[in-house]
């Protein structure tokens, strides 16, 4: 473990003896979301259903997806520095009484938070959309005995929300001894406690200009009732995935009684598969915010099914990637074949490992921005479809201000 990790675990540990008062489980409700990829979109579906019912939340929006990042959460506060003196004071003056659900993120594949978590809380629920099949991080392996662990510690009071449809998860939630109570969510298997009973999964065949504007009516049912959800556009699985876990687990919480329209209109996490048009009226689907294998895969099977004219893709680095490699970025490149023209931003020696395998690859840094945006707006038309997919989601942004 790095030095900066063991720091970051004293000093929440130093922070958790002077709180303990104000963060007892007869306080708070803590719900971690754990896995390889979903994490995010799963907790603010949860935390915005939870609220819309009337419950008190609190979830991190912080950024410190740490042990420190843990008890800002728990402690509700919204605006923190780890330079300001004052942030700290505050941290320390903090007082939360009310009894509230605590939303957190833990077992990332590349970071270790879960031992120090369980040996200071214990989780009301786990919620798992996708966890990898095979190793791409140093630390995976301890990762998956932190998540056993973490299912092991639920309580019989408590809950596991996972999707059954990811084998690997699946695997996991039946080989652990898990005393909690399960509810699972499938887009088809109707033995889940959540399924989609109805949504357009065939959307993206169509042509472009048929869904971009398209309303998605998807209805989810639970214990025999059936759950209507307008939302203002279309959505990919993982997006549908976290409606299933958030009425799944609602339902369960308050015996089916959800209110009508609770999800109508719900704008997902930006940066999460979000659409906009290019200054040409391309349209621009953006996943802009990290690159492991399993949603970068994902996302290139999805997209070679949509129908246009013209395919761009600029894609950043998988990381943490730091074994297996070669075999990551040689499946990427066969991956990728059926794109027009794709753009690679990250370090040469990865570009290489690519370009030995699909050489129409062009290696860019930032500096080729300008070129690479006027090229694109000049050989894509309305019936072109650009992807933003990566890891630099800033760097990216860049270029997205540079296409439309």
């Amino acid at each position: 473990m790095a030095i900066s990790q063991i720091t970051t675990q004293i000093i929440a540990s130093i922070i958790f003896l002077i709180k303990q008062r104000e963060l007892k489980p007869s306080r708070i409700k803590l719900l971690v979301f754990t896995g390889t990829v979903g994490k995010t979109t799963l907790r603010d579906a949860v935390t915005f259903t939870l609220k819309g019912m009337g419950y008190k939340v609190e979830s991190n929006d912080l950024g410190y997806s740490n042990e420190i990042g843990i008890l800002l959460t728990a402690l509700g506060i919204a605006k923190f520095s780890v330079k300001n003196p004052f942030d700290w004071l505050n941290l320390l003056r903090a007082k939360n009484n009310k009894e509230r659900f605590v939303c957190i993120e833990l077992g990332a594949d590349f970071y270790h938070d879960i031992p120090w978590f369980l040996k200071h809380f214990i989780p009301f629920a786990v919620f798992i959309s996708g966890i990898a099949e095979k190793d791409w991080a140093d630390k995976i392996e301890k990762t998956s005995e932190g998540r056993k662990k973490l299912l092991e510690s639920i309580p019989e009071a408590g809950f596991i929300v996972y999707n059954m449809d990811d084998s690997p998860t699946k695997r996991l939630v039946e080989t652990v001894n898990i005393q909690a109570r399960k509810i699972s969510f499938s887009i088809a298997n109707k033995d889940a406690s959540a399924y989609a009973h109805r949504w357009s999964k065939n959307i993206f065949s169509l042509p472009l200009e048929k869904f971009f504007h398209k309303e998605e009516l998807v209805e989810i049912a639970t214990n025999e009732r059936h759950h209507e959800i307008l939302l203002n556009r279309p959505i990919f699985e993982p997006q549908l995935y976290a409606l299933l876990a958030a009425i799944g687990f609602s339902a369960v919480l308050i015996h089916g009684r959800i209110p009508d329209k609770l999800l109508d209109n719900y704008q997902f996490v930006p940066q999460r598969l979000q659409f906009s048009k290019a200054k040409n009226s391309a349209i621009l689907l953006e996943d802009s915010y990290k690159a492991t294998p399993l949603c970068t895969f994902w996302l290139l099977e999805t997209v070679a099914n949509m129908r246009a004219q013209k395919k761009v893709l600029i894609i950043t680095e998988m990381r943490p990637l730091m074994i297996n490699s070669k075999y990551f970025y040689e499946k990427l490149a066969n991956m990728m074949r059926f794109i027009d023209m794709v753009y690679f931003l990250g370090p040469t020696e990865c570009w290489r490992k690519i370009a030995t395998i699909n050489n129409k690859v062009e290696h860019i840094t930032m500096a080729d921005y300008p070129m690479i945006a006027a090229r694109i707006i000049k050989q894509t038309d309305d019936n072109s479809l650009i992807l933003l997919k990566g890891s630099f989601r800033y760097q990216l942004d860049n270029l997205k201000r540079l296409l439309i």
